[in-house]
């Protein structure tokens, strides 16, 4: 099954700066497949847990009261490996390295504490440290490791279920690896399921909770306190988990929030920790756990999302078809060249789709190459972005103020033009193109002479 949602507009002009060697995605689709899971997923988590460098599956069952664990091949492809029991209505799951040891380990927060399970590094876990949640409280739904006291151990956010007495948030502070509860946090919001986070990037953690059908930011002051929610958005009926990444690859980090009656909301971070209005897309299954990690090792996240009511999750793997990516080499007079686009790649349509480079030295020579697969290597003073065998298009000149030295020059080049001439047969549709430009500078401080641009990433469509 795969399903789409066009994140940026691509038959608008953009262009990303070249400062930051992230991909920017401008058109994601999801392909989905289904992966059998413990008995009533409620949260899971995501990390690599073996050292393979592929990331793995973590879901709390809370029907099973077991934790199940899914390895990962390496190329999205999850397996379920083994599972424990836990205790009773197991709700939410960490990972980070709680000995310090290198590897990661998990704890688990069922309903009335936390259990925690040491790796031994290969993926092996021993079931540890017990921790007794305070009289009153049951039903921990969001666990976060920070170190709050900042004493060098990781400590542990807890969010408390609405239906707990004294539900809010609360520290669990870890001294050598002993936990001990230290004061409630004031923050009252009574969630179904949260996620911690830097949303507006001021290094303090920030607290994003969902309650039934509303989604409320609260942004952190620092030592596990938060201030009042200042954000809240509807996203739709019976709330189901809420997860957090930088689905967009503009440095910012974004919301997906799932929801019992199938489906997920998609809150992006425009960059000052406000949010666009929830867009949604179908799930196969009613959605009460969800993560956001790469599985596939593209550079784009993937969303992992199951039902509470079966042992059903779903995998949905992205897949970008027109992002920019890799680092562009400044020039001899500190400018930055940019590639940037307008127009849909397309092996039939009579529009343009303009590849296109900005802040580029005046009058100078250059021209557009590109290949089938992306690169990062050094080459002549920055990165060859295109992984050979490469292919170059004709020569152009610049143009930009007609005397003097600045960065006015700029190159065109209609792709669909060139498609449709029939000078490359392997252009057809469904392939992907990686390009990037090259130009003469006769100052270049590297002593090659060049100028590269960033590169872009595209996939023809009919």
């Amino acid at each position: 099954m795969s399903f789409s949602r066009h994140l940026l507009v691509a038959t608008a002009v953009a262009s990303v700066g070249a400062s930051a060697a992230a991909q920017h995605c401008f058109d994601l689709t999801y392909t989905s497949s289904n992966l059998t899971v413990g008995d009533g997923p409620y949260s899971l988590a995501l990390a690599d847990l073996d050292g393979d460098h592929a990331i793995d599956l973590v879901t709390a069952d809370y029907m099973g009261g077991t934790l199940s664990v899914a390895v990962n091949s390496g190329a999205g492809v999850l397996t379920p490996a083994w599972s424990v029991a836990v205790g009773s209505y197991p709700r939410s799951v960490a990972l980070g390295d709680l000995d310090a040891d290198g590897d990661v380990d998990i704890v688990v927060g069922v309903d009335d504490g936390l259990r925690s399970f040491l790796n031994d590094g290969a993926g092996t876990f021993t079931a540890t440290r017990w921790l007794a949640l305070p009289a009153g409280d049951s039903a921990p739904v969001a666990l976060h490791w920070e170190d709050v006291d900042l004493d060098g151990d990781p400590d542990l956010l807890v969010a408390v279920q609405h239906h707990a007495p004294n539900s809010g948030m609360r520290v669990a502070r870890n001294d050598a690896g002993a936990f001990a509860w230290g004061a409630t946090s004031a923050l009252t919001l009574a969630p179904f399921a949260a996620v911690f986070a830097d949303f507006d990037g001021d290094a303090v953690t920030d607290y994003a909770a969902l309650q039934s059908s509303t989604v409320s930011v609260a942004f952190g002051t620092g030592g596990g306190a938060f201030a009042a929610p200042s954000a809240n958005f509807t996203i739709g009926l019976y709330g189901g988990a809420l997860a957090s990444g930088d689905l967009d690859g503009d440095g910012d980090l974004d919301l997906v929030a799932t929801y019992g009656s199938g489906g997920m909301r998609f809150l992006m971070n425009v960059g000052d920790a406000t949010f666009t209005s929830p867009f949604g897309l179908p799930t196969p299954i009613q959605s009460f756990a969800g993560g956001l990690a790469d599985l596939d090792g593209d550079g784009f996240l993937d969303v992992v999302s199951a039902d509470l009511d079966s042992t059903n999750a779903v995998v949905a793997l992205s897949r970008c078809g027109l992002a920019t990516y890799c680092m562009a080499k400044p020039n001899s007079l500190g400018c930055v060249p940019t590639i940037g686009f307008s127009g849909t790649a397309s092996v039939s349509s009579p529009l343009p789709f303009d590849v296109a480079a900005s802040q580029v030295l005046n009058n100078k020579n250059g021209l557009l190459f590109y290949g089938s697969h992306a690169s990062s290597v050094p080459f002549q003073g920055g990165l060859l972005c295109v992984q050979p065998p490469i292919d170059r298009t004709a020569v152009q000149s610049s143009g930009g103020s007609p005397s003097g030295a600045d960065c006015t020059g700029a190159f065109h080049f209609d792709f669909n033009a060139y498609v449709q001439s029939g000078a490359d047969p392997s252009l057809v549709v469904g392939a992907t193109v990686h390009a990037q430009y090259w130009s003469r500078d006769p100052l270049d401080p590297t002593g090659f002479g060049t100028s590269l641009t960033d590169a872009l990433s595209f996939t023809l469509a009919p």
